[in-house]
């Protein structure tokens, strides 16, 4: 009997300890996601068009979709929200103009809990009714650890693809989480 105590008493303590493994403040900092998706964002512009009659200049209008599922054009996640909305804060903070779509609905399917996608590949009349000079569009592929992510900066007029960037993303606990649309309850 004093054995099955000891034993019970151990076990609450374990799981007791377990409580303790909680993320801190500190580990929200630590943690590279926005960091990643920041760099990113300054990577593609980086390879921004060498001509400078075509290169994106601040405050130039930027227009920004959601990344969707490179397997299905029509499906987003969290994560492909979250990636937008980090690389237009990005944008914003390099001081070019992002359009809001969700203001905007016209010539974009806006999904509820999916984003915002640039289902309407006419660059011109999304141009033209966003007025902006460049589109933002991206895909994610997952994969067994990682998360591949391709953002691709389209001439509003032409179509043409001014700059291309892909990372990856660890298949962590928390990027798998924004992919599965689990929530924490």
């Amino acid at each position: 009997m004093v054995k099955l105590i000891y034993a019970s008493l151990l076990g609450a303590s374990l799981s007791l300890s377990g409580c303790n493994n909680l993320p801190t403040y500190a580990d929200a900092q630590g943690n590279r996601f926005i960091e990643s998706n920041y760099e990113a964002t300054d990577a593609l512009l980086h390879k921004n068009s060498p001509t400078k009659a075509l290169r994106l200049l601040p405050p130039e209008p930027v227009l920004v979709t959601t990344m969707v599922n490179v397997d299905n054009v029509k499906q987003s996640s969290r994560l492909g929200r979250a990636v937008a909305e980090q690389v237009g804060a990005r944008f914003t903070d390099l001081g070019y103009k992002v359009v809001d779509l969700r203001l905007r609905q016209a010539g974009v399917l806006v999904k509820r809990d999916t984003g915002e996608l640039a289902l309407s590949r006419d660059v011109k009349e999304l141009a033209t009714e966003h007025q902006a000079r460049a589109i933002l569009v991206g895909t994610y592929a997952e994969a067994i650890n990682v998360v591949y992510i391709t953002l691709k900066l389209l001439d509003a007029n032409s179509g043409q693809v001014m700059s291309a960037h892909t990372y990856a993303l660890p298949l962590d606990k928390d990027n798998l989480a924004l992919l599965r649309n689990d929530f924490r309850r």
